[in-house]
């Protein structure tokens, strides 16, 4: 099972496509993963109580990096895992 405490990051990426391909790579070596998703345009609360998208909006924003994803692995299957995923 994979915690916050026995997990490492193997992989970040923009793009869904390639994360998909990891995806199919980890399952059929069977290698457990977690992935996380990272809405960038949700932002964080600013010294005057907006978030970044409410005061900024979207302008010179490049819609195919909104979504952030990051893969993670078990720590013993992170060699494993970034060896299996290094050819997508």
């Amino acid at each position: 099972m994979l915690t916050f405490f026995n997990r490492k990051e193997v992989l970040l990426t923009f793009d869904l496509d390639h994360l998909s391909k990891a995806r199919s790579k980890l399952k059929q070596n069977d290698i457990e993963y977690y992935v996380k998703v990272v809405n960038t345009n949700s932002g964080t609360w600013g010294p005057f109580g907006a978030s970044r998208r409410a005061s900024l909006g979207t302008i010179g924003q490049k819609l195919n990096y909104t979504y952030e994803y990051h893969l993670y692995v078990h720590k013993k299957d992170f060699d494993e895992a970034a060896y299996v995923i290094r050819s997508v």
